[in-house]
């Protein structure tokens, strides 16, 4: 499944580091495993009840965001994971 490679591509499939702190991105509005960006997509998910914060909540959102919209809203990450889905 694309999902599985795009969360390796934004965060090596981790939601938090080390230390127990939820991964951000580059841009600190990317969160967890998916980095979704909680500026553009934050209201939506709490409205659906999903925590972005959460293993639980961000993998509902980032499912949601694929079956509506594919990977569109990966697509910075793209060049990684296009690659990664090319070599199976």
């Amino acid at each position: 499944m694309p999902l599985q490679k795009i969360a390796f591509c934004e965060s090596r499939n981790r939601q938090f580091d080390e230390n127990g702190k939820v991964i951000r991105g580059k841009n600190s509005d990317d969160i967890g495993r998916y980095q979704i960006n909680i500026e553009h997509w934050g209201e939506k998910a709490e409205k659906l009840g999903y925590d972005l914060f959460t293993e639980e909540g961000n993998e509902a959102m980032a499912l949601m965001l694929y079956e509506r919209y594919g990977t569109k809203p990966w697509n910075w990450s793209k060049k990684c994971w296009r690659q990664s889905v090319t070599q199976e």
